[in-house]
């Protein structure tokens, strides 16, 4: 029988009235928005940073309306060249939420000053998502799976093996970044699938085991690299 792992919980704003030092490598969820945090062992709750995958930078924001006009300018004395000096750049926007790109006005015209360039408009972004390899036979783990979800589909009904390759440039080896996250999903009547790790060590989250750990079917697990050589995995129907 799949051993059940249950993991802290509560709603944000019980977790934030407790503000708990969570013990390290410790995963806590809030109920009410599905969020989670792993503890470090001395960060109080409200002070740590919320766990979680990182989505697909959005689209660009469209752009934005031509500003009207400018006032023509009074024509400036005559000097030694005929235009006056050139007028001063805006700055460039902070890249967020959608918004438009106001065009500034119009300059003077003839020997006065160049008017000023009118300020770029605000790059838009979009919600992340997870993008998913399919995997019907046992399979060693890519550099370009990070950031996505392995999944065994239910069509195959027998037990597989996934390995995560030593850290590392070498043969056989991929040099994973620090932050990594590799997520793996078992599919309702798919077999087992039996997760292992070359050389670096994979910690159960909580209890600190190391070894191979194997997912039952409808179980859903997230690994992440906490250290240059250590993993930390959790999840549901992970043992």
């Amino acid at each position: 029988m799949p051993l059940q792992i249950q993991l802290r919980r509560g709603t944000s704003a019980q977790w934030n009235s407790v503000n708990p030092i969570l013990a390290q490598a410790e995963v806590a969820i809030e109920t009410d928005t599905n969020k989670f945090k792993i503890g470090n062992g001395t960060t109080n709750w409200i002070n740590l940073p919320y766990g979680g995958l990182q989505g697909v930078q959005g689209v660009q924001g469209s752009n934005g309306v031509q500003g009207t006009q400018g006032i023509q300018g009074i024509q400036g004395t005559q000097g030694i060249t005929g235009s006056g000096t050139q007028g001063i750049q805006g700055t460039q926007g902070i890249q967020g939420t959608t918004g438009v790109s106001i065009q500034g006005t119009q300059g003077t015209t003839g020997s006065g000053t160049q008017g000023i360039q009118g300020i770029q408009g605000i790059q838009g972004i979009n919600a992340g998502q997870l993008l998913q390899n399919s995997q019907s036979a046992s399979y060693t783990v890519e550099l370009a799976d990070a950031g996505k979800h392995i999944f065994h589909p239910g069509t195959d009904t027998t037990a597989r093996t996934w390995i995560i390759p030593q850290t590392g440039t070498g043969v056989g080896q991929v040099n994973w970044p620090l932050g990594t996250i590799l997520t793996f999903v078992n599919q309702h009547g798919a077999g087992a699938i039996s997760i292992q790790i070359t050389n670096d060590t994979m910690r159960l989250a909580v209890t600190g085991e190391t070894g191979t750990r194997t997912l039952a079917a409808n179980g859903i697990a997230s690994c992440i690299k906490i250290t240059s050589t250590e993993w930390l995995i959790s999840g549901v129907g992970i043992s």
